[in-house]
């Protein structure tokens, strides 16, 4: 469905002035590349997340058997979980490929949203400039190199409003909600299509029968996602688990300064700088009036705004699903003051600086570089391993602990009654705390015997240490 035909068409930018933007296509993905395993060293979710992956693939259950002792049932992400642990199957079980897909996420989202621009009546070269804004503003940078769901909820959310854009309500309603077996926050996607239709009343309220019509069948869609998470987790559903993880959220959530949003924590700890730009962006565009020309970019930016307060479980990751709006509104808003490609260039510039910064902060740090080397130094005798989440990725058929997930460690360690255990003790940004504490409480049942060391990352000591219970 295009947008109202009162809008003016912008004139079309020919192909051959857009070969800039291969250039800039080159540099972001060098970009990601980099910063893939750098953005955040051991970040626990990863191996989190991927071991639901590789437990459905793998065995054909959904239980949490890494930080939980595998009675904790997932009850979203099933589809998530289906798609990376198959394309890990094949390009092998490693926190890099993994983030290789959440990555290609984002840039699915990117692509779908140049369409959205597209049905705005945006120029080539605009919608270009919005999609690559995208994948460029940190904190969607920062989903694409997570194992984390934002990123393919990015997808989702794209996907259910080009659809709508396009007039395709039933696969409209199918996405929009379908992606919430993803997530939960994927209904963000409801949002967008709220402001969508506000902001085009003589399309979607002028005639009532056809907006009765639209609304029909964008309801029955909503009922075959429905259908869909019922159809991948009726036990879930049967046995009251889903309402018991809901419910368990909410206490979590209440003790948690439930008076903050997740655009709150984001803005307030992270990005400063993107919390100015937006704020210039809407100043600019309340100042040029762009409400005549289409609303949509500022419904957008309320809609999401007003979605952040309904979130009774703040969480700063959540803020990527906002940011696609605050994009469309600061592209709509420098683009008719005519700094869209100041702004974009300095929105590159900014990316390659944070790029460069993480590269060479750790510059001998390679993600994964120690896994084959530990590989050989663990026997292959199917023990449990304690160590850095990242270590999972190596050992992803063997039970594991976290060894930094400072949780009730000690009776963690008590729960699994395990008889031999490898601790992998590694001094690269690890907490020494927590492996201090590990290393104590293992010593009053268990012998210590060192297995072997190696310097990984430079100078930085990995030892494997096997204990056994007295």
């Amino acid at each position: 469905m295009a947008s109202d035909r009162t809008e003016t068409r912008l004139e079309p930018t020919a192909w051959r002035r857009l070969w800039p933007f291969a250039l800039v296509a080159v540099v972001t993905v060098v970009g990601y590349a980099v910063q893939h395993g750098r953005y955040y060293i051991h970040f626990m979710d990863d191996a989190w997340v991927m071991s639901w992956a590789y437990n459905l693939v793998n065995n054909g259950t959904d239980a949490d058997t890494v930080f939980r002792d595998g009675t904790y049932t997932i009850v979203f992400g099933k589809a998530l979980q289906f798609i990376y642990g198959s394309f890990l199957e094949v390009a092998g079980w490693s926190r890099v490929n993994a983030l290789r897909m959440s990555t290609a996420f984002v840039w699915l989202s990117a692509g779908l949203w140049y369409g959205v621009a597209r049905e705005l009546r945006w120029t080539r070269e605009r919608a270009l400039i919005l999609a690559f804004s995208m994948v460029m503003l940190d904190k969607i940078v920062e989903a694409g190199c997570l194992c984390r769901a934002e990123a393919m909820v990015l997808a989702w959310i794209g996907a259910a409003l080009f659809a709508f854009a396009r007039g395709r309500y039933l696969l409209a309603g199918i996405l929009a909600t379908a992606g919430a077996e993803t997530h939960p926050m994927a209904i963000t996607a409801c949002f967008y299509i709220l402001a969508w239709t506000l902001a085009h009343p003589q399309r979607y309220l002028a005639d009532k029968r056809r907006t009765a019509k639209d609304v029909g069948w964008f309801v029955l869609g909503c009922s075959i996602g429905v259908g869909w998470y019922a159809a991948l987790h009726w036990e879930e559903l049967a046995s009251g688990e889903l309402v018991r993880v809901l419910k368990g959220s909410a206490s979590f959530a209440a003790g948690k300064r439930k008076e903050w949003t997740y655009l709150d924590r984001h803005f307030k700890w992270h990005s400063k700088y993107e919390l100015l730009i937006f704020v210039f962006a809407a100043f600019a565009w309340l100042q040029q009036r762009l409400w005549r020309d289409n609303a949509f970019p500022m419904l957008a930016v309320v809609c999401v705004v007003i979605s952040a307060f309904l979130n009774k479980r703040p969480n700063g990751f959540y803020a990527a699903l906002a940011f696609p709006a605050f994009a469309v509104m600061a592209v709509h808003a420098f683009g008719r003051a005519k700094i869209a490609r100041a702004a974009f260039v300095l929105l590159l510039l900014s990316f390659v600086y944070q790029a460069h910064g993480r590269y060479t902060k750790y510059p001998e740090y390679v993600p994964g570089a120690s896994v084959p080397t530990l590989q050989k130094l663990v026997p292959d005798d199917g023990l449990p391993v304690v160590g850095m989440n990242d270590f999972w990725f190596a050992f992803p058929d063997r039970p594991f602990m976290p060894g930094d997930y400072d949780s009730n460690i000690a009776a963690r360690l008590d729960s699994k009654e395990w008889r031999k255990v490898y601790l992998i003790d590694s001094s690269f940004r690890s907490n020494r705390y927590v492996f201090s504490r590990i290393k104590s409480h293992l010593r009053r049942n268990f012998d210590a015997e060192e297995i072997g060391s190696f310097d990984e990352h430079g100078k930085h000591k990995l030892t494997v240490i096997r204990y056994t219970r007295r």
